[in-house]
């Protein structure tokens, strides 16, 4: 994984990443993939807001998996 604003590079090995899991990254970084057919579903129960639920409104099941960057303050 490359942070683009300090162009840090974190090793993350694919066993690493359990589906739909959360890694965590140095400097209060964490990163989650959320599968699109989850997200769809999600939004259609209602459980969405912001801008994860901006980005299920134009996605389909099948679209590849989306990454969520969580910065801690």
């Amino acid at each position: 994984m490359l942070n683009l604003h300090t162009a840090q590079v974190f090793n993350v090995e694919r066993d690493q990443v359990p589906r739909g899991g959360t890694i965590d990254t140095p400097q209060n970084t964490a990163v989650r993939s959320i599968q699109a057919d989850i997200l769809v579903e999600r939004l259609e129960n209602g459980e969405l807001d912001g801008k994860l639920k901006q980005i299920a409104e134009t996605i389909d099941e099948e679209d590849n998996p989306v990454v969520e960057i969580i910065k801690f303050r």
